[in-house]
């Protein structure tokens, strides 16, 4: 009911904060959808990641953390160069293929066992580091790109508003799945100390993590699937267009 009445608000608006002409353009929707799915699947990973290094590894919270720096490095590093790559040759390899790297790193998480290498942890940060410098600055150039010169900031906040959206969504999403798995006494065992942190409670605990990492990647997925075929979409609108105005041109050759 409330997105019903936003969207009638919105409508009467003579500036809304959300500018409905704006998904007309056909490579819009897949591309804010994208950012949504993207989103869901991955804000959360990094506090999964810690959880998983302080309850399981025992791991002081900056010893986690510093274990994470290398993916933000290359992220840094990444993006930028991800960048000019998409406005080059488009937004749409740089980003489908930034999303398969985040697959990719979601599954390295997948294979965190209580006795695993630290090793998976740096991996699956570099990865994650390198998927997402690729595909934000790409999915930032698409929307930029298809945007009218007087929607410029509506439109990057519709972005920014979609990103956020997921980024809530994912923390949600994440604890729902994994307390399926995770009994209500495991976490505070393991970070209260209220019962001893044995191997047994370690694999239950890495077992809800697991789920949750699953989970990521089915949402992950269809932003893959949304980011390679949006320009499928505009080619599809275009040609169609195209028929229409030839039929039209032909209907007027008739009548004349």
């Amino acid at each position: 009911m409330a997105l019903v009445a936003f969207v009638t608000v919105e409508r009467s608006r003579r500036a809304p904060l959300v500018e409905p002409s704006l998904f007309r353009f056909p490579t819009l929707t897949p591309t804010l959808l994208a950012s949504l799915f993207q989103a869901v699947a991955n804000f959360a990973a990094v506090f999964r990641v810690l959880t998983h290094l302080q309850g399981v590894y025992g791991l002081s919270p900056p010893h986690a953390s510093l274990l994470l720096v290398p993916g933000d490095l290359v992220a840094g590093i990444a993006g930028p160069s991800c960048g000019r790559l998409a406005d080059r040759l488009g937004a749409v390899w740089p980003a489908t293929l930034g999303l398969g790297i985040q697959i990719a790193a979601l599954a390295v998480s997948v294979q965190f066992q209580v006795t695993a290498s630290l090793v998976f942890v740096i991996v699956g940060s570099i990865l994650n580091g390198m998927g997402a410098g690729a595909f934000m600055p790409a999915n930032n150039s698409a929307v930029m790109k298809v945007a009218p010169g007087e929607d410029f900031g509506i439109a990057s906040e519709m972005l920014r508003t979609f990103a956020n959206i997921g980024m809530v969504f994912s923390f949600a999403v994440a604890v729902l799945v994994a307390a399926r798995s995770i009994s209500r006494r495991l976490p505070f065992a393991i970070f209260l100390g209220t019962a001893t942190r044995s191997h047994r409670v370690g694999v239950a605990f890495t077992a809800g993590l697991h789920a949750a990492f699953l989970a990521s990647i089915c949402f992950m997925t269809p932003a893959a699937l949304l980011s390679a075929t949006r320009n499928r979409q505009r080619r599809h609108r275009a040609s169609e267009a195209g028929g229409e105005r030839t039929g039209d041109a032909r209907a007027a050759r008739g009548w004349r």
